[in-house]
């Protein structure tokens, strides 16, 4: 009798389990399965990392490297919305479960694959993203790196990605010096609550010859705090493989001035 009242027992329990198990399931899918909503919300979350207006193409739900938000086809305006200043094939959130349940996105990691930014200076000097400075100086005012800085999010990775320069400021002619960085490569990894963060970053730069390769590593300090308007001190190592100098000359008229046309440079 003992055994099979335990028997009983044990059979109501994991039926009341199995049962409890399907009830969280049932809901968890229809909170969901509502994509509109995902997209919206994910949507709003890259407006306010960017403090621009975002728009996407697509919006799916993957079980990807954990619960992922995928993105495709995303487009960042510029200040005044007349044109489009960043473009990213796909911008993947991985994303915990409970803050989604309740219609909000808390971060884990942010995937940026094959970005595009086109950065541009007017004859007047002006920046069409404002001033390129002040993201050394001040990066704690950005609302990316405040929610890496502050948040749970521990990793930040772009592949594929390219910046082109057009740079029209006290140029002798009605052309801009142009420069591409192509092949960008970038990680950002902060351990749980510590710091400092360390950094991955690589690229390409191509001229008429051999395309110029570079590689950063290191490691930065908190965002914000001690060093709030000021710049951020890296450590690290920087390689540049080919450096076709007649390229960069004109922002390094000083450094270059003693250094022969077409001449190429390479450090460690």
């Amino acid at each position: 009798m003992k055994i099979l009242f335990n028997k009983k027992i044990a059979v109501y329990f994991f039926s009341g389990f199995l049962i409890c198990c399907l009830a969280i399931a049932g809901f968890v899918y229809g909170q969901l399965k509502d994509l509109d909503n995902i997209k919206a919300m994910a949507v709003e979350k890259m407006e306010e990392l960017t403090g621009r207006n975002v728009s996407i193409g697509a919006a799916d739900l993957e079980f990807v490297k954990g619960i992922s938000i995928r993105l495709r086809n995303v487009f960042i305006n510029s200040s005044n919305g007349e044109n489009r200043q960043f473009s990213a094939k796909s911008v993947w959130f991985v994303v915990e479960l409970w803050p989604l349940l309740n219609k909000k996105i808390e971060i884990q990691k942010l995937i940026v694959e094959g970005a595009s930014i086109e950065l541009i200076r007017n004859e007047k000097g002006q920046f069409n993203v404002g001033n390129p400075s002040r993201w050394l100086a001040e990066p704690a005012q950005s609302g990316l790196f405040k929610v890496l800085a502050a948040s749970f999010m521990h990793r930040l990775s772009l592949s594929e990605g390219e910046v082109r320069f057009l740079d029209y400021y006290n140029v002798p002619g009605p052309a801009p010096i142009s420069i591409a960085v192509k092949n960008i490569n970038l990680t950002v990894n902060k351990q749980f609550l510590q710091k400092p963060f360390s950094f991955d970053l690589s690229g390409e730069i191509p001229n008429a010859h051999k395309p110029t390769a570079f590689q950063m590593s290191g490691s930065f300090d908190s965002l914000g705090g001690e060093n709030e308007g000021r710049l951020i001190p890296i450590k690290g190592k920087v390689k540049v493989d080919q450096l076709h100098v007649p390229q960069f000359r004109p922002y390094f008229k000083k450094v270059f001035s003693v250094v022969p046309d077409d001449s190429w440079l390479s450090l460690e």
